[in-house]
């Protein structure tokens, strides 16, 4: 079992950017995802969730190694994170949480995306990194 996602370095202006998304996403979704799939508190107010949420987003771009792995195959053009191994009922690596919930919403995936795929067009141009 493996989840992947864009990893995309992180600024102010994207921070904010994903703070604005998260807000957006309604209490009853938040807890459908916590309730179907874990990985959140199934208690707590909306702002709760969305902190969490947010937290979870800071987590997974910053994830650098250990028990997970940059990924890019041929035709990406983005940057991602991917972890998992053998499970047997448990989840396979401490960061498959972290990983696993941006695919939960697909709108917060999205956005990930378009950010890593900015950084990976910066690179390519040579371009500094995003500060």
């Amino acid at each position: 079992m493996f989840t992947t996602a864009p990893q995309p370095k992180l600024n102010t202006v994207r921070k904010v950017a994903i703070k604005e998304l998260i807000h957006q996403f309604s209490f009853e979704d938040m807890m459908e995802v916590a309730e179907e799939y874990g990985g959140l508190s199934e208690t707590g107010s909306a702002a709760d969730l969305r902190n969490e949420i947010y937290q979870t987003v800071i987590d997974c771009c910053e994830l650098d190694g250990g028990d997970s792995s940059d990924i890019r195959l041929d035709g990406m053009d983005w940057k991602g994170v991917i972890t998992g191994g053998m499970s047997h009922g448990d989840h396979p690596t401490d960061s498959y949480e972290t990983v696993a919930l941006i695919g939960r919403f697909d709108p917060l995936w999205d956005l990930l995306k378009h950010f890593a795929q900015e950084d990976f067009a910066a690179l390519r141009k040579g371009g500094p990194d995003v500060d």
